[in-house]
């Protein structure tokens, strides 16, 4: 028997897991096969625009229902909400990067993101969700990979993630760009949204506006994407938990994933 969705929903809540839960979890996890990844993977591609521009047609309907069917759990506010059991801020590492939780957790939560993806922000408030639940035991850690050839103000955005990490605001920015997706992703001159963001999160302005013309900047989130190109990722999100690579067809299922890790520790 798998595991209900009110199982899952339970486990977030009071992480209780009943008995056998975890084994479970990796069981239905395992059965997924290749068909029913390839009908409802939340994934864009970079080599089958076709597919693409297909699948993103169908998250688009399903994000709403994704969404619906967590808003128990997912706690959504504004763009700078303060929650109990926030993660706490870590310094980017040398390889790149952002992080929350502690430096050493039971899990460490890695994503390849691009701002732009529908999929990403469909991922977005289940990841926050997790985060906020298990502050002291999930480590996350947000990688650039701008799928420019098809999302044309990605670029853009990852910028203005960083330029507002230039003011240790990088997570309060990385929050609005998901939580807004929809009214800068299409716009012909998507700056004037980040500014906005900028100004509405409390940082400087002018020295946001400076950082988004910066190379340095720039250059930060281009070697993101050069690791993520070497890594061979096809795109976004792409996920690994404890260094392994996972490819969830939901959020649900990425959701499982991590608390199959979580668990066992708590038996």
């Amino acid at each position: 028997m798998n595991p209900s969705e009110n199982e899952i929903r339970d486990t977030l809540r009071h992480r209780e897991p009943p008995a056998g839960f975890a084994e479970r979890v990796m069981s239905q996890a395992g059965r997924v096969t290749a068909p029913t990844r390839s009908a409802v993977a939340a994934r864009t591609r970079l080599a089958a625009p076709v597919i693409v521009i297909a699948m993103a047609i169908v998250l688009v309907a399903a994000a709403g229902l994704l969404i619906t069917n967590c808003a128990s759990a997912c706690s959504i506010g504004g763009i700078a909400a303060r929650v109990a059991g926030r993660p706490a801020y870590i310094t980017p590492a040398a390889g790149g990067g952002h992080a929350l939780g502690p430096v050493q957790g039971e899990i460490t939560l890695e994503e390849w993101g691009d701002y732009q993806c529908p999929a990403c922000g469909v991922y977005f408030p289940f990841i926050e969700e997790m985060l906020h639940r298990y502050p002291n035991q999930i480590r996350f850690e947000f990688h650039h990979f701008p799928l420019t050839g098809i999302h044309r103000n990605a670029m853009g955005a990852a910028v203005a993630a960083e330029a507002a990490g230039e003011q240790n605001h990088f997570w309060e920015m990385h929050r609005a760009l998901f939580m807004r997706q929809k009214e800068w992703a299409s716009s012909a001159d998507p700056e004037k949204q980040f500014v906005a963001y900028a100004a509405e999160i409390g940082i400087d302005v002018d020295r946001f506006r400076e950082s988004l013309q910066s190379e340095a900047v720039k250059q930060r989130v281009l070697a993101d994407a050069a690791r993520a190109q070497e890594a061979k990722f096809s795109g976004t999100p792409t996920f690994l938990i404890n260094g392994k690579k996972v490819e969830p067809a939901t959020a649900d299922e990425l959701m499982a994933l991590v608390l199959a890790q979580l668990a066992p520790r708590d038996k």
